[in-house]
């Protein structure tokens, strides 16, 4: 087989193949291998504050465990919309959204190859919450008990 790079792709034995179809079968191999769907965490916004996002791939797997630990977490991002905004709250079930489309899936990672965009990141407040020791639940036999290590191990793909 030969193999000729071009500023597009490449051409296989004189097939031209662009590198969006590449990107795009490298996406499907990976969602479908890996079980891999788009998390979403979002607020609206209000007065003076254009709302907080962060989408981001996971495993199916990890994200239902994600949505199960941290729904109703508390989420305090300080004065993000101006001094003496204080934007924070509890992340409720319905602001945590799961989505398995494969298609959709593969249009977000082809628009952010690393798997992750975001405004605000809820994950790094509640990471630095765990870290410093402030995510804390009643009882380690609780399902919902979780320690940084675990907490870092949700997001790998």
């Amino acid at each position: 087989m030969e193999i000729e790079y071009t500023k597009t792709g490449i051409v296989a034995d004189g097939i031209e193949i662009s590198l969006e179809e590449i990107t795009e079968k490298v996406n499907e191999m990976k969602i479908s291998e890996e079980n891999l769907c788009l998390m979403k965490l979002e607020w609206q916004g209000g007065r003076n504050f254009d709302g907080a996002y962060e989408y981001r791939i996971m495993t199916l797997k990890n994200a239902l465990e994600f949505k199960n630990i941290f729904s109703g977490a508390y989420i305090n991002f300080g004065e993000i919309a101006g001094k003496h905004s204080e934007i924070s709250g509890n992340l409720d079930d319905d602001e945590i959204t799961i989505i398995n489309d494969a298609k959709i899936v593969n249009s977000f990672l082809s628009a952010n190859p690393n798997g992750l965009t975001y405004n605000h990141s809820f994950t790094d407040i509640i990471s630095d919450n765990i870290y410093e020791g402030e995510y804390e639940y009643e009882n380690e036999n609780d399902n919902k008990f979780i320690d940084n290590d675990k907490y870092i191990k949700l997001f790998e793909c």
